[in-house]
């Protein structure tokens, strides 16, 4: 495993810094959502994914690499019992890219304070969700 850039985005310096990114990132790491570094592998150049409709998914499969950040995330998570069940990976993965949606749906311009609320309300009930060890008991938030 490659160790983490200085601009990763589970770190503390460059991506982790822009806005809703570290949000962004943590729920791909507990909802094990492969989250690519923000450096090509071959080229090592640095890429903007916000900019790109694409992602990641716009360079060749060949320059392409997960975060090293996301995979220690994952580890930890994996050792701390998150991941005891691999039929709980597609349900965390369904909150996690919920609670994405429900991130960006805040930021809708003209969404209005009561629908931007109640976003907020329900990534809440996400996060909540996606931060427990066991989920096999837990009412599912989507």
């Amino acid at each position: 495993m490659n160790n983490r850039c200085e601009t990763c985005a589970f770190g503390r310096e460059g991506a982790a810094n822009e806005p809703d990114n570290a949000l962004m990132s943590r729920l791909c790491g507990l909802g094990a959502i492969p989250f690519y570094c923000h450096h090509g592998r071959l080229d090592n150049a640095e890429y903007d994914w916000q900019s790109d409709p694409l992602g990641p998914l716009s360079l060749h499969p060949s320059n392409r690499k997960l975060c090293a950040g996301w995979q220690a995330e994952v580890k930890s998570l994996k050792a701390a019992g998150c991941f005891p069940n691999p039929a709980y990976i597609a349900i965390r993965r369904a909150v996690a890219r919920r609670g994405m949606a429900l991130l960006r749906r805040m930021y809708i311009p003209d969404i209005g304070r009561g629908k931007q609320k109640i976003a907020q309300q329900d990534l809440k009930r996400c996060i909540k969700f996606l931060t427990k060890r066991d989920i096999g008991k837990e009412p599912i938030p989507l």
